[in-house]
C-alpha cells in the first residue's frame, strides 16, 4: 500500500477501535474487570442474554472481590427486561452521593427511561447525576464507562431543547472523563459544534460561544494529524465565515479537500463508520458558505454568480447527505438542502431536482422538514398553507416515525380553523386505533376534547372521550381530562357545563383525588363569586366526607376563610375561634393524623396555620384600626417568631410585625424591628437591609413620608451604607415613582468608587438615573446620564431602553433637540442590527415617529407608526406597542383631516380595521367601531 506521509499509520487502528460500542471502548489494559464488563455489556446490547449470564457467572468466579461492580453489571440485565421499579428500589437503599457504583446504576436507569421515551423521568435522573457530581472529578471506572454514552445522549437532548450552555457543561465533563485521546478528540469536535450552534441560535452569546469553540478547535489542531484535525479545520472555517472572514475560511479549507478524500478511502477500507469521516463536515461547511454567497450575489444583482454558487452549494449538500448516512452532518445537509431548494424556487421560480431523484431516507427527513414548516406556518397563522402542506406529506408518507407529530400539528390547525368537525372526529378515532397507549396520542385526544368542551359540543366530546376511553384504558388522565374540561368551562363562566363534568368525576371516580378537588373547586368558585353560603356548604362537605385527615384540616381552614369573608360579625368571630381550635387540634399529638404518613406534613400544616393566624389577625387589625386588634395581631406574630424562629416564613412575619408598628405610628419601634430583621435573617430578601425593608414596608403601607425620610437618612450618611444598598433603595423609590429621591440615590451610586469597577452595575445605574431624572422633570440631567451610557457601552442591550429614553429626554428639553434625539435612536438601531428584536424594533419606530413630529415632519412620523400598526401583535409587549402606534397614527390622521386632508379617511378605515382585528375586546373597541363606520361613509362620499 502506498505510504501517506501526512497521516500516522496508527489511524487504521482507530477504525477497529471505533467499531465497538462506546461501552466497550472504556476497558483499559489496567482494568481487567473493565474489559470483562465491556464484553458482558456488548452481549446484552446484542440481546444475547444467555451468553451474558454465562459470562456474568464466570466474572463472579474470576473477580470475587468485585461484588459491587458485578451488581452494576447485573442491573443492566434487569433494565433490559424493563424492570425499572426493581432498580428504583435498589437505588433507594444506596448512598448515592458517596457511592460511585450506585451512580453508575443511576446512569443506566436514566438511559433506560430515555430509550423508553419517558423523557421527564430520564431528565430527572440525568439531572440528579449532574447535581451529585457538580464540581467533582469522576474517576470510578464503572461510572466512566457509562457516563460517556449517557453524557452524549443528555447533551443531545439539551441541544434539541435549545439549552446549549447546559449541553456544553455535559460535553465538557464527557471530555474531562475520557482517557482515550482519540475518543477525547472526537468528543471535542462535538463540544466545538455545540458552541457554534449556540452562537448561531443565541446572537447575544455569539462572541463568547465562538471564542470557546475556537479554544477547543485549537487544541484539536495542535494534536494528532487525523480526521478530527480536518473536521476542526472545517468548523474553524465556519466560524471565520460567520465572523465575516469568508475568503480566509475558503482558503483554509482548500488544502483539506484532497487530504480528506485520501483519508476517507483509508477509513472505508478499514470499515470505519461514516460518523468518523472528515469529508462530511468540510463539504457541509462549503455548502453553507456557498449558499450565503449565493444570497449575497443575488442581492448585489449578480444573477449568474448567484446561480453558480447555488449549484455548488446544492451539490455539496446533496452529496454529503447521500454518501454519509450515519454522520451528523448528513442530516444537517439534508435539511439545509431543502432550505436552499425553497430559496431557489422562491427567488428564481424553479426548484432544482438532484439527479436520480431523492432517496427514501431523504424523503423521510423531508417529511420531517414539511412538518417543521407546517408548524411555523401554524405559528404565523397561515392555516390553509400549513394544512395543505401536511395533508400532502401524509398522503405521500402515511406512516413514519413523525406521523403522530404531524397528526398533532394537523389537529391544532383544524381546531384553529373551527370548521373541521368531522375531520377532527375521524382523526381522533384514527389516533386511538393506530397509536393506542402513546403519550403524544393521549395528549392530542385530550387537546381535542378540551376544544370540543370549549365549543360546548357535548356530542362530539363524547366521541373523543370514547376514542380515548377505548384505546387508553390504563391512562391516568381520564378523570383529569374531565376535571380540566370542567375547569375550562368554569373559567369561561359556563358554570352549568362545568358542574356536569364535575358531577361525572364524583360519580365515576369517587375514589380519585379529583373528586375531592371538585368539591374544593366548587367551594373556591363560590367563595370567589361572593356566595359564602354555597362555599361554606362545599368546604364543610369536604371536611365531613374526605378520608384524608390533611384534606380535612385544609377544608376546616377554608371554612374559616369563608366565614371571615361573610361580612357577618358573628361568623367572623366564629372564624377566629375555629382557627384557634384548628391549631389546638393540630398541636394534639394524639391526633390520628400523627400516626399516618402525613405526620410530617401535619407539622408543616400546623406551622402554616400559626402563620395564617398571624396574617389573618394583621389584616383584621388593618381593617378595624383598633388597639385591641393590633395587640392581638402583634401577640400572634411575636408568638410565631418565638416558636418558629428559623423558618422560611419567619422573615416575612417579622417584616409584617414592622408593618404593624407602622400602622400604629410607632416609627421608632418599626425601625428597631427592621434592624432586628437584618440581624436575625441577613440572608432573607427582607433581612438583607433593614433600611431598605423599612422603605419597602412604608411604601406598602402608604407611609410615603416615612420612606422618604429613610432614604434621606441614607443619602445624608452615604458612608454608613454599602453602595449596593443605596442602589437598591434608588430602585425601590423609582418603582413607587418617588423620582426625586430615586434620582438623588442614583447620583450617589454613580459617584461612588465601587461602580467604576463594575461595568454591569454602572450601566444599570446610568439607565436608572436617566429614568428617574425624566420622572423628576430634569431632562438635562437625564440626557447627561443616558448619553454617557450610550457613549461608554454602545453595544450593550441596555442601550435599547437607554437610547429611547435619551431620545425622550432630548425631546423634553426646551427647545427640543431633534438631531441629538435621532443620534440616540441610531445607537438603538445599531444594537438591534446585531440583536434582532421585534419588540425593540417596534419601540424604535414609535420613537422615530415622535422625533419626526417634533421636527415637524408628520409624513415621516406617520410612516414609522403605520409600519408598527400593521405588525402582527403576537406577544403582550408587542401588542401594547402596536396599539400605541395605531392610536398615534389615528390621532395624526384625524388632525390632518381637520386641516382639510379628507383623503386621510381611507387611512382611518385601515387603521381602525387593524385595531379591531388585534384588540376586539379593548376598552376602546366600541369607539373604534364608530370611527370606522364614520370613515367608511365619508370616504365613500369622497
Amino acid at each position: 500500500m502506498r505510504k501517506l506521509p501526512h497521516f500516522p499509520r496508527c489511524i487504521l487502528i482507530v477504525g477497529a477501535f471505533l467499531l465497538l460500542p462506546l461501552s466497550a471502548q472504556e476497558g483499559s489494559a489496567n482494568d481487567p474487570f473493565g474489559r470483562e464488563a465491556a464484553f458482558i455489556n456488548y452481549l446484552m446490547e446484542q440481546g444475547l442474554f444467555q451468553y451474558a449470564n454465562m459470562a456474568m457467572e464466570e466474572a463472579r468466579q474470576n473477580f470475587p472481590e468485585s461484588a459491587d461492580r458485578l451488581e452494576v453489571l447485573s442491573v443492566g440485565t434487569l433494565l433490559r427486561q424493563g424492570k425499572t421499579e426493581e432498580v428504583e428500589e435498589l437505588l433507594a437503599q444506596k448512598d448515592l452521593p458517596n457511592d460511585p457504583k450506585a451512580q453508575a446504576i443511576l446512569l443506566q436507569l436514566a438511559m433506560t427511561y430515555d430509550a423508553l421515551r419517558k423523557n421527564d423521568l430520564a431528565m430527572t435522573k440525568y439531572q440528579q447525576f449532574l447535581d451529585l457530581n457538580e464540581g467533582k472529578e469522576i474517576t470510578d471506572p464503572d461510572l466512566i464507562r457509562y457516563f460517556a454514552s449517557a453524557g452524549m445522549r443528555l447533551a443531545l437532548i439539551l441541544q434539541e431543547r435549545g439549552d446549549y450552555s447546559a449541553a456544553a457543561t455535559v460535553l465538557d465533563l464527557v471530555v474531562a472523563t475520557t482517557e482515550d485521546e482519540i475518543l477525547k478528540r472526537k468528543f471535542q469536535i462535538l463540544v466545538a459544534q455545540n458552541r457554534i450552534d449556540q452562537g448561531i441560535a443565541e446572537p447575544g452569546a455569539q462572541a463568547d460561544a465562538f471564542k470557546k469553540a475556537e479554544d477547543v478547535l485549537k487544541e484539536i489542531m495542535f494534536g494528532a494529524n487525523d480526521q478530527y484535525l480536518m473536521m476542526a479545520v472545517g468548523l474553524q472555517a465556519w466560524i471565520e465565515h460567520l465572523q465575516g472572514n469568508t475568503e480566509e475560511a475558503i482558503a483554509s479549507m482548500a488544502p483539506m479537500k484532497s487530504k480528506s478524500i485520501r483519508l476517507e478511502k483509508m477509513l472505508q477500507e478499514a470499515e470505519i463508520p461514516a460518523s468518523e469521516f472528515p469529508r462530511p463536515p468540510l463539504r457541509y461547511v462549503e455548502g453553507v458558505i456557498q449558499f450565503d454567497q449565493a444570497k449575497e450575489l443575488h442581492a448585489a444583482g449578480d444573477e449568474a454568480g448567484s446561480k453558480a454558487a447555488l449549484k455548488k452549494s446544492l451539490g455539496n449538500l446533496y452529496n454529503t447527505f447521500l454518501k454519509y448516512e450515519g454522520n451528523d452532518y448528513s442530516d444537517r445537509a439534508a435539511l439545509l438542502f431543502e432550505e436552499v431548494n425553497d430559496w431557489t424556487e422562491e427567488t428564481y421560480g424553479k426548484r432544482p431536482t438532484p439527479k436520480g431523484g431523492s432517496s427514501p431516507r431523504l424523503q423521510g427527513l423531508m417529511f420531517k422538514r414539511q412538518l417543521d414548516l407546517a408548524k411555523k406556518l401554524l405559528n404565523d397563522s397561515e392555516l390553509e398553507k400549513a394544512e395543505d402542506q401536511l395533508l400532502g406529506a401524509l398522503n405521500q408518507y402515511p406512516e413514519t416515525s413523525f406521523t403522530l407529530g404531524a397528526y398533532d400539528t394537523l389537529a391544532r390547525i383544524w381546531m384553529e380553523e373551527g370548521d373541521k368537525k368531522y375531520e377532527l372526529l375521524a382523526l381522533s378515532e384514527q389516533i386511538g386505533e393506530r397509536h393506542a397507549d402513546s403519550d403524544l396520542g393521549a395528549q392530542i385526544l385530550l387537546r381535542i376534547g378540551r376544544a370540543k368542551a370549549e365549543e360546548e359540543n357535548l356530542e362530539d366530546l363524547a366521541v373523543v372521550l370514547g376514542a380515548f376511553g377505548r384505546n387508553f384504558p390504563s391512562h391516568p388522565s381520564a378523570p383529569a381530562m374531565l376535571f380540566r374540561i370542567g375547569e375550562s368551562a368554569m373559567e369561561r363562566g359556563e358554570a352549568g357545563m362545568a358542574l356536569a363534568f364535575y358531577d361525572d368525576i364524583v360519580e365515576l371516580y369517587p375514589q380519585s383525588n379529583f373528586a375531592v378537588r371538585v368539591l374544593q373547586v366548587r367551594g373556591e368558585s363560590a367563595l370567589e363569586a361572593g356566595n359564602t353560603e354555597a362555599a361554606l356548604a362545599a368546604f364543610e362537605k369536604v371536611r365531613d366526607e374526605s378520608r384524608n385527615p390533611l384534606q380535612v384540616f385544609y377544608a376546616r381552614l377554608r371554612v374559616v376563610d369563608t366565614k371571615l369573608q361573610s361580612g357577618d360579625p358573628k361568623m367572623e368571630e366564629d372564624a377566629v375561634a375555629d382557627l384557634r381550635t384548628l391549631r389546638t387540634d393540630l398541636e394534639d399529638r394524639s391526633n390520628p393524623i400523627y400516626e399516618s404518613e402525613d405526620a410530617n406534613r401535619a407539622d408543616e400544616f400546623l406551622q402554616n396555620v400559626r402563620f395564617r393566624t398571624g396574617i389573618v389577625l394583621l389584616k383584621k387589625a388593618s381593617l378595624e384600626k383598633t388597639d385591641a386588634a393590633r395587640a392581638a395581631a402583634s401577640s400572634e406574630l411575636q408568638s410565631y417568631l418565638q416558636d418558629y424562629p428559623n423558618t422560611d416564613q419567619s422573615p416575612e412575619v417579622m417584616f409584617n410585625l414592622g408593618r404593624l408598628y407602622l400602622q400604629q405610628g410607632a416609627f421608632e419601634e418599626a425601625s428597631r424591628t427592621f434592624d432586628r430583621l437584618a440581624q436575625q435573617y441577613p440572608d432573607s430578601e427582607a433581612g438583607r437591609d433593614a433600611l431598605y425593608s423599612l422603605v419597602k414596608a412604608s411604601l406598602e403601607e402608604n407611609q410615603v413620608d416615612v420612606a422618604r425620610d429613610a432614604v434621606d437618612k441614607m443619602v445624608a450618611q452615604p458612608e454608613a451604607y454599602e453602595i449596593e444598598k443605596i442602589y437598591r433603595a434608588a430602585q425601590l423609590m423609582a418603582e413607587y415613582e418617588q423620582w426625586e429621591q430615586a434620582k438623588i440615590a442614583y447620583e450617589l451610586v454613580q459617584n461612588s468608587n465601587r461602580i467604576q469597577t463594575n461595568k454591569s452595575m454602572k450601566q444599570r445605574v446610568l439607565l436608572g438615573l436617566g429614568e428617574a431624572a425624566i420622572g423628576a422633570g430634569d431632562p438635562q440631567a437625564a440626557a447627561t446620564a443616558l448619553q454617557a451610557l450610550v457613549d461608554e457601552f454602545p453595544k450593550s442591550t441596555t442601550v435599547l431602553q437607554g437610547g429611547s429614553l435619551l431620545a425622550e429626554a432630548y425631546l423634553a428639553i426646551n427647545p427640543p433637540n431633534t438631531e441629538k434625539a435621532r443620534e440616540a435612536l441610531s445607537a438603538v438601531s445599531r444594537v438591534l442590527r446585531s440583536r434582532p428584536d421585534k419588540v425593540g424594533k417596534a419601540h424604535l419606530d414609535i420613537m422615530l415617529g415622535k422625533v419626526a413630529m417634533a421636527a415637524n415632519e408628520p409624513g415621516q412620523a406617520m410612516g414609522h407608526w403605520y409600519g408598527v400598526g400593521l405588525t402582527q401583535a403576537d406577544s403582550p409587549e408587542l401588542a401594547a406597542l402596536v396599539r400605541e402606534a395605531i392610536q398615534l397614527s389615528l390621532d395624526e390622521a384625524q388632525r390632518q383631516i381637520k386641516e382639510g386632508n379628507t383623503a386621510r379617511w381611507n387611512l382611518v378605515i385601515e387603521l381602525t380595521d387593524q385595531f379591531l382585528n388585534n384588540f376586539p375586546l379593548d376598552t376602546k373597541a366600541d369607539e373604534m367601531r364608530v370611527l370606522n363606520i364614520r370613515a367608511i361613509s365619508l370616504a365613500t362620499e369622497e
